[in-house]
């Protein structure tokens, strides 16, 4: 079977932490709605962090699920695809009801940090 954590983190650096043009050229009808999309997302994004710690380290997979399925819906409006790439390997690994190893938990916050340094240098 094709495991989605084989996938090595060293294929998501090839993407931008957060893609900006992306996320112009998707919300281009709108000018200004990229960037608050991205500030909305932004202000969810630590506590869907919290919960979803939280939730992984209690294996409660169901509510660990619900969380990462709605920060998924936001990643591509937010040009986040490497988080939305984590969040791809997490959701298969649960949708088969397999335990997601701590190595790819420790995947999904080092790309929230990432998010949030990249936010930081935009200042």
């Amino acid at each position: 079977m094709n495991n989605p954590t084989n996938n090595s983190t060293i294929a998501n650096a090839a993407l931008p932490v957060i893609d900006w043009t992306y996320g112009k050229q998707l919300n281009a009808r709108s000018p200004g709605l990229f960037e608050e999309l991205l500030e909305l997302f932004m202000a969810q994004l630590p506590q869907a962090q919290e919960e979803a710690n939280q939730y992984y380290h209690e294996q409660e997979f169901s509510e660990l699920s619900d969380v990462l399925h709605k920060l998924h819906g936001s990643c591509a409006y937010c040009g986040v695809m490497r988080l939305k790439a984590v969040l791809i390997k997490f959701s298969v690994l649960l949708n088969q009801h397999q335990s997601p190893p701590l190595a790819l938990l420790e995947e999904f916050n080092r790309e929230i940090e990432l998010i949030h340094a990249t936010m930081r240098k935009q200042k």
